[in-house]
């Protein structure tokens, strides 16, 4: 039925969340971004493709991912 926008469930929406602070995140970009850089342009160019962000919640996920790797 037109009209009706199915929302992603909250287990869909759940990932760990990345815990450091924002100078850490600041130091780290250059090298975040070198490691990351597949996944993020992956998630970017879905975003961009799909212009629909509920879509692009797998790559979204794999970005998180690669964060939580790198952090560690």
């Amino acid at each position: 039925m037109p009209g009706i926008v199915e929302l992603p469930t909250l287990e869909d929406l759940k990932v760990q969340e990345v815990k450091v602070s924002s100078s850490v995140l600041k130091a780290a970009a250059h090298h975040y971004g070198v490691q990351c850089d597949k996944p993020n342009k992956e998630f970017m160019l879905c975003r961009w493709e799909e212009k629909d962000p509920r879509r692009c919640l797998e790559e979204g996920k794999l970005v998180n991912k690669c964060a939580l790797d790198f952090f560690r």
